[in-house]
């Protein structure tokens, strides 16, 4: 009987390990249960990854799971003989355990026996496209409590049209005032189609890659001028700072033979004062008329005190005191420059 146990003992362990066939666990069962001399039956019961041996002297295997303890779920699924037992037989119970898919904003529990996720998914009806994902993965199996979680994957090409923005260049100027801007030319847009390729995640847009590009108009960049002033420096060596620069013509008067020698501001005119259009420049600028060409003649310093019926514009008169110089001086280009 020693021997006989032992034979037992190894034939139960191989059974645990699953490494014996049912048929053959069948036939050793048979064989024993023949050597043995014992008139019960036995039943081989493979629960899931458990397996177990039953001796009864009923024939009717579903009494025989009653009375080794094994209780069964509405899902599970039972393969019992298709004879009443007379001998040995095996039982296989393959156990159910819930699980959820989501996909295409849904949540469904389904019951699983063992299968993949991707025959959960087909028994689910839930297609899966090539782009789709599947967490886990489709080949893994399924346990209790598992998320099945499809992620519904699009990619597609859009062509937008997009604005190309102008830039705005500031250049520096002596013909405005310091600290005042001119808008020279006015910045304008330009277009573009850009095709890109969008992926999107469950009908959200998770990646956008840009594909191709088209320039329909180009981009005005918009020019401003700004007043800088700046410094001149007379020929003794002054150093004059100015605010603005006007090239003008010049021309020449003198109060020499007439009887009034005032002007505009009720002043006597005099030498290094000069008559301007005040449209142009502010009467009582103080300015420094000169040559447009640096090398040329110089008038000096001079303020502005007087005015005159052809004095319109950039016009402005010097005045001398003389006739004879008005005369040597005649009509000029000059350059004035506005004095801080």
């Amino acid at each position: 009987m020693t021997q006989v146990k032992q034979k037992i003992r190894y034939f139960y362990d191989a059974v645990t390990r699953r490494t014996v066939s049912a048929m053959l666990l069948c036939t050793l069962t048979v064989l024993l249960f023949a050597y043995l001399g014992n008139s019960r039956n036995i039943f081989i019961i493979v629960d899931d990854n458990k397996m177990s041996l039953h001796q009864t002297y009923t024939a009717d295997a579903m009494l025989a799971l009653h009375e080794a303890g094994v209780t069964l779920g509405s899902n599970d699924l039972v393969e019992l003989p298709a004879n009443p037992v007379s001998g040995a037989a095996q039982v296989v119970i393959v156990r159910s355990h819930e699980v959820t898919v989501r996909a295409d904003g849904k949540a469904v529990s389904l019951a699983s026996r063992g299968e993949t996720v991707g025959s959960v998914l087909e028994k689910a009806g839930v297609n899966v496209g090539v782009r789709d994902e599947v967490t886990p993965d489709p080949s893994s199996p399924t346990v209790e409590g598992m998320e099945i979680v499809v992620s519904r994957v699009n990619v597609s090409t859009v062509t937008v049209e997009e604005d190309i923005p102008f830039e705005t260049v500031k250049k520096a100027s002596i013909y405005i005032n310091k600290g005042t801007e001119n808008v020279k030319q006015t910045g304008k847009t330009g277009k573009r189609l850009s095709t890109y390729s969008v992926e999107l995640r469950n009908g959200k847009e998770v990646e956008r890659k840009l594909v191709s590009q088209q320039v329909v108009s180009q981009p005005v960049n918009a020019l401003i001028e700004y007043g800088s002033g700046g410094t001149i420096t007379t020929k003794d060596g002054t150093v004059l700072k100015y605010k603005r620069v006007i090239d003008v013509k010049a021309t020449a008067y003198t109060t020499e033979g007439y009887a009034d020698k005032t002007n505009a501001l009720g002043r006597v005119a005099r030498p290094g004062t000069i008559a301007v259009d005040p449209r142009v420049i502010p009467m009582r600028s103080k300015v420094y008329v000169t040559s447009q060409n640096a090398k040329g003649w110089v008038y000096g310093t001079a303020v502005c005190e007087d005015t005159g019926g052809a004095i319109k514009g950039n016009i402005v008169d010097l005045f001398f005191g003389t006739r004879a110089e008005c005369w040597n001086f005649g009509r000029r280009s000059a350059r004035v420059y506005i004095l801080e």
